[in-house]
């Protein structure tokens, strides 16, 4: 309704991400200098912690458990920190041999999916008897780095993007088994290709998150300006001068790609680019 609940400015480093914890009575707030820092809604800090983020995906260097006061950071290496805002003590994951780029919470608090710049994604599952989390499963089948994960709203299901050229969004069952994957050319070397069918380009995949409780999936991408070559026959520079953007996939048939649901900057055209009638613009 308007009134103002919290208001913190502690210093003038850039803020990168912001999370309100499920119970709404923290935030985890990450900053450009490489800190974070746990408040309560009193202005009380709980936790200034150095942490390590990738610079395109920061969002879930910090991750609130959605029923124990805890929480995932990530300090660098492949060790993922578990920190109790109760008591003020932590634990250590340990299994990943590569950084870790992201670490969340399944919404039911069971679970904890990780990704890795080792080309795995690992399930930690909580233990009643000892209240901890420890290693369940081990995704392999990747292939090349796990940029960001993601749980479906029923838990049974991980989204994730990866660097692969092919496969890059990936939703897989908490067993490792694949429910979808989806061919999106991932790479922009081919900048001969790109300038001839621009249709046919995504930019670079760090992020994809379910959305519409679970009926969609959003994929965050990031494209650098391209150098094309003078020689090609159209000057397509209008539509690459570097953005980022973010795009929704659905289909009645899934999660397929298709001509009518991709979206780059020109909205109200169809596929070919023609403008469409005003009462069939979504």
């Amino acid at each position: 309704k308007g009134k103002l609940v919290f208001s913190k400015r502690e210093k003038s480093t850039p803020v990168a991400s912001v999370k309100l914890s499920p119970d709404n009575k923290y935030i985890g707030i990450v900053y450009w200098d490489s800190t974070a820092a746990i408040w309560n809604l009193n202005g009380e800090k709980i936790l200034n912690s150095e942490i390590v983020l990738n610079p395109l995906n920061p969002f879930n260097v910090i991750d609130f458990s959605p029923k124990n006061n805890i929480i995932t950071i990530l300090k660098g290496n492949d060790i993922i920190t578990i920190h109790s805002l109760e008591n003020n003590s932590d634990y250590e994951l340990k299994g990943h041999t590569g950084e870790v780029n992201g670490a969340v919470f399944s919404p039911d608090g069971r679970f904890i999916a990780s990704a890795s710049k080792d080309s795995t994604i690992i399930i930690w599952q909580y233990n009643d008897s000892s209240g901890y989390y420890k290693k369940a499963n081990r995704l392999t089948n990747i292939k090349s780095v796990v940029w960001s994960v993601d749980f479906a709203k029923n838990s049974k299901y991980i989204l994730s993007v990866s660097s692969s050229i092919k496969y890059p969004v990936v939703v897989h069952k908490l067993t490792g088994d694949n429910v979808f994957d989806r061919i999106f050319y991932n790479d922009t070397a081919e900048v001969r290709f790109l300038a001839r069918f621009p249709r046919n380009y995504h930019g670079r995949y760090f992020d994809a998150t379910f959305i519409s409780n679970d009926e969609a999936i959003r994929i965050s991408t990031f494209a650098d300006k391209l150098l094309l070559s003078e020689k090609l026959d159209f000057d397509p520079s209008a539509g690459y001068e570097g953005y980022n953007y973010s795009r929704i996939i659905f289909s009645e048939e899934g999660y397929n790609l298709i001509s009518m649901n991709k979206h780059l900057k020109k909205y109200g055209v169809d596929h070919k680019g023609n403008v469409l009638d005003p009462t069939y613009q979504f």
